[in-house]
């Protein structure tokens, strides 16, 4: 839900009401579940590509963030009175009624450091399992998804926008199938900069943030023109 209390599905009802004002609303509301499930699957492909990690690096990661714990816990060790003081309110929400009652008592509102400890105590020994399951043998995530650049390995490079294209593709296939032109972001040359523009590119543009995509528009609506094929809409 947006700040303005419209949910994903109406944000982008109202881009498409605004730039194909042809369309009668059965229209736009096919048009708008349609993009709408682009954008979740797409989102959910992306997920799993950025999670597609070797797990040695996974290992690596748990390993460090296990001994950052034990930086914190030496640190919290020489904490004195006036931090013991104010580690209270940390410590609460934290924690449950029998203890928040224990600490909330005057006589033992300066434990809150010990609490502190144990949680922190018990979160080192649960990153310590985990390092010891991780499976160093395991397989690419993506080895079930047929043809995927890495099927058979892992991330090596910079995360893809896999949201971003996905969704600027369908776009460009909306555009075609509402518009019957073929999708295309032109240039004005300016003395500073080069500026896109055109009824496709304001749609993606608009499109984009009622989506909650933040990627380029630009970007992704030039490529999606590339990739453009009138074959693709069904």
């Amino acid at each position: 839900m947006s700040a303005s209390g419209k949910s994903r599905v109406e944000q982008i009802k109202d881009v498409l009401n605004w730039h194909f004002a042809g369309l009668d609303e059965g229209e736009i509301i096919a048009h708008a579940h349609q993009l709408d499930r682009t954008l979740a699957t797409a989102g959910a492909l992306q997920s799993l590509e950025r999670s597609n990690t070797d797990p040695a690096k996974d290992r690596e990661k748990i390993l460090k963030a296990a001994k950052n714990i034990a930086v914190a816990k030496k640190a919290l060790a020489s904490v004195g009175w006036h931090g013991q003081k104010a580690l209270i309110d940390v410590v609460l929400p934290l924690v449950g009624e029998s203890d928040r009652q224990f600490l909330q008592n005057s006589g033992s509102r300066f434990a809150a450091k010990d609490q502190i400890n144990t949680i922190l105590e018990q979160l080192e020994d649960g990153l310590s399992a985990a390092i010891q399951a991780v499976d160093l043998d395991g397989k690419s995530v993506m080895s079930d998804i047929r043809d995927h650049p890495q099927q058979n390995s892992f991330n090596k490079s910079k995360p893809r926008e896999t949201l971003a294209r996905g969704f600027a593709a369908k776009c460009a296939q909306k555009y075609y199938q509402i518009t019957g032109l073929m999708p295309t972001v032109r240039t004005g040359y300016e003395e500073v900069s080069h500026t896109a523009y055109g009824p496709f590119f304001e749609f993606v543009k608009d499109v984009f943030p009622a989506a909650g995509i933040t990627a380029s528009p630009e970007t992704w609506a030039r490529e999606a023109v590339k990739e453009f094929s009138p074959k693709s809409v069904k």
